[in-house]
């Protein structure tokens, strides 16, 4: 089910080969956000201050950023703004602390094919925390129950990892 209210997404990921692969992933899905790529940090900055995301994605480990300076800076600038780390392998403490310090879920690169399902999942929460009206917070909530059954499948996987909604309020 595509669901194209994302508008910008900024993505932080050092590898030429893996934007293209998570942006088609994106695209493929229906997620046609503009994409900001970054790949430094001096990017990064510059993305984050000319750039209001509806999204934020980060590679885990990129080189000239501490483990978790990226997550801290997007925290900084845009507190509400999902943020999910698109990463290698990692372990699961480290997926644990991630979403503890903030992050509001992991996908790892193996399972690229569930980034949208995970991105759409959050927007749509997001929505739902924000909507005015309440005509908006239902039509949120019928996409988003399609949505979860796929979530839910691929958290029983292990595939993802991401936060209970009733932990971002």
């Amino acid at each position: 089910m595509p669901y194209s209210g994302i508008k910008k997404i900024i993505l932080l990921e050092d590898s030429l080969e893996d934007q293209i692969i998570i942006k088609g992933n994106l695209y493929s899905s229906g997620i046609f956000a503009g994409i900001a790529c970054c790949d430094t940090k001096q990017d990064y900055i510059h993305c984050l201050k000319n750039t209001q995301p509806d999204i934020i994605l980060l590679d885990y480990h990129v080189p000239g950023f501490d483990y978790d300076e990226a997550l801290t800076m997007a925290r900084k600038t845009y507190k509400d703004v999902p943020v999910v780390y698109v990463t290698g392998l990692i372990t699961k403490e480290l997926a644990t602390e991630a979403l503890v310090k903030g992050a509001d879920a992991l996908v790892t690169k193996d399972c690229l094919e569930d980034l949208p399902t995970v991105v759409q999942s959050l927007w749509l929460n997001l929505l739902i925390k924000h909507a005015p009206q309440e005509a908006s917070k239902k039509k949120a909530c019928k996409k988003l129950e399609y949505i979860q059954l796929e979530l839910n499948s691929l958290i029983k996987k292990n595939q993802v990892c991401i936060k209970p909604f009733v932990e971002r309020e």
